[in-house]
Order: C-alpha cells, then sequence, then structure tokens
C-alpha cells in the first residue's frame, strides 16, 4: 500500500511508496473475491487511524472505478487506494495516469497476481504488530 515503506514477501522487497497521503480516496470492488463491507470498513479505519481525511467509494459497474479516481485526481486528492482484484487496481492507475496523485492497493481480489508479482503482502494481519483486532 503507499502508506508503507516497504514490504516483503518471499523474500523480496518491493518499495510500495514514501510519503503518507493526508488526503485519500478509498475506492472497493464489491464484486472483488475478498471485499467485504465489514472489511472495507475495517480498511478505511486503519487509514483513518493513520490521520488521514478519507473518502469511500464502492463501486457497481465496469469502469466506474476509473472515472472515481479520475475525478479524485482532478480534485487534487494526494492518493487513491484501490481494494479490489487486479481488474480495480488497472482501473484506479488509469484513472490517476498524469495526475500527482499516488496509487495505493488492498488486495481484495480472488487471484491477487499484481500485488503477488510485486511483492504487496495479499494478506494484512495485524496481529504481526501485536494488534489483536482482526486481519484485514
Amino acid at each position: 500500500m503507499a502508506l508503507t515503506e516497504s514490504a516483503s514477501n518471499n523474500g523480496r522487497n518491493a518499495v510500495i511508496g514514501t510519503r503518507r497521503p493526508r488526503w485519500a480516496m478509498l475506492i472497493a470492488n464489491p464484486a472483488a473475491g475478498g471485499t467485504s463491507p465489514s472489511r472495507v470498513e475495517r480498511a478505511a479505519l486503519c487509514l483513518r487511524d493513520l490521520g488521514i481525511a478519507l473518502e469511500t467509494a464502492i463501486t457497481t459497474r465496469p469502469g466506474e472505478a476509473t472515472a472515481i479516481a479520475r475525478q479524485a485526481a482532478a480534485q487534487g486528492i494526494d492518493a487513491v487506494i484501490a481494494m479490489g482484484g487486479d481488474g480495480t487496481i488497472n482501473e484506479v492507475i488509469n484513472g490517476v495516469v498524469g495526475s500527482d496523485a499516488v496509487v495505493g492497493v488492498i488486495p481484495a481480489g480472488t487471484v491477487n497476481v499484481l500485488a503477488r508479482e510485486t511483492g504487496i503482502p495479499v494478506k494484512t494481519d495485524r496481529r504481526r504488530r501485536g494488534d489483536r483486532r482482526r486481519p484485514l
């Protein structure tokens, strides 16, 4: 995700981002395999706990994430965070191309190829940090 310096996956390190956004848009795709309403709420809570002013949008049709991301980028948002599978991530990236917004990823698809290949942890477990709440 764009909120951490790096992540490790199978011994590989991938630099994901270096600045913490102040204002972000979380775009979630409920059709993705792991994007339940409760998981979206937990992700939003974690982001807000980091002091990020967060807006959320739930997509209802293909192509909508691109339009939402484009509009958010045009408004000067710092980051657009895709919560879904590879298709959702692709749409968000296409929406912010040419802007200053960074893209964050919360893998929530069935396979999560992009996340796996780039070293983004597919399962985020807070318990590794001593937090006993449920994993994202």
